[in-house]
């Protein structure tokens, strides 16, 4: 009650609770959290992000749409803009609550659904140049993944800021003012490591591997490849059978590209032992390693 924004709502598995993403009261605008297992008692909500001393002065968090993406979560947080000499709001009644200003999206993080972190701090989703659809504030609404791995956002596109509609000038847009759009993007497109120069190793920490199965989301040129090398997890030396020497080289663009080995077409003889994957790129992106797996620690 009272909060400025509608409220988000995520099913928490792990959690076995209800989020909502809310605003502490009216012109609060920072992201808060309540929770709840039957919506009718709701916790009291906990403030989880706020802008801080990086941000521009006249920063404010408008709202978090949260999804569910793989095993952790992300969010869409809508940041506006704020002009820091805006003295008087519209509303009487919340005289020093900043009102106009423009609305981007930025890309959040979360491995439990609680706590959240922000990238790059920079647009995720940012505004078009003034004129076009979405020139005024891009608000970052949904995302889904489709069934052939593609990524879709949802996107609430305004020509003007926030608080644009309520000036006391002339309406020239009609029912023009607002739009939807839609960005796509392939699967685990957030971020990828990419190679510097011509080569590039990555080298991952020690995990124990629950499964047999193994993939790779990759990029690379037609004449170049990936290999993949693996490692005793407490030696970091080469494990017989998984070297480089052994590994099928994988070129092209996959979401799924299954590492092989001249005599092994997966790592089920390395199920429950501690070991590293080692890739190595030739002029190739990398945007994420898929496998079961555990963390190793020493004192296991």
């Amino acid at each position: 009650p009272g909060s400025a924004c509608a409220g988000d709502i995520l099913w928490n598995e792990e959690g076995g609770l209800y989020e909502i993403f809310v605003g502490q009261l009216y012109g609060d605008d920072r992201v808060a959290l309540s929770t709840t297992t039957d919506f009718e008692q709701f916790t009291r909500p906990i403030t989880i992000l706020q802008p801080d001393a990086m941000d521009r002065v006249g920063t404010e968090f408008y709202d978090m749409p949260p999804e569910k993406y793989e095993d952790f979560y992300i969010g869409l947080l809508n940041i506006q803009s704020t002009d820091r000499f805006e003295e008087v709001s519209v509303s009487t009644a919340w005289p020093q609550i900043k009102y106009f200003g423009r609305i981007e999206t930025e890309l959040t993080y979360s491995y439990n659904g609680f706590y959240w972190y922000r990238s790059e701090r920079k647009p995720f989703i940012g505004v078009h140049d003034y004129g076009l659809p979405g020139g005024g504030s891009a608000y970052g609404k949904a995302t889904l993944r489709t069934r052939d791995d593609k990524l879709l956002f949802f996107v609430v596109a305004d020509m003007g800021g926030h608080g644009a509609r309520v000036e006391d000038i002339p309406w020239p847009y009609g029912d023009g003012y607002r739009s939807p759009m839609l960005y796509e993007m392939r699967l685990d497109g957030f971020c990828s490591l990419k190679t510097w120069g011509h080569e590039g190793v990555l080298r991952t920490k020690p995990i124990i591997p629950r499964s047999g199965d193994m993939s790779l989301n990759l990029r690379t040129m037609l004449h170049t490849f990936v290999r993949v090398q693996i490692l005793d997890g407490l030696t970091a030396k080469p494990i017989p059978g998984y070297t480089w020497d052994e590994a099928v080289p994988i070129s092209g663009d996959h979401l799924f590209a299954k590492p092989r080995w001249k005599e092994r077409n997966d790592i089920s003889e390395l199920v429950d032992r501690p070991i590293r994957f080692e890739i190595a790129l030739t002029e190739a992106e990398l945007f994420a390693i898929r496998s079961k797996c555990d963390a190793y620690y020493a004192c296991d």
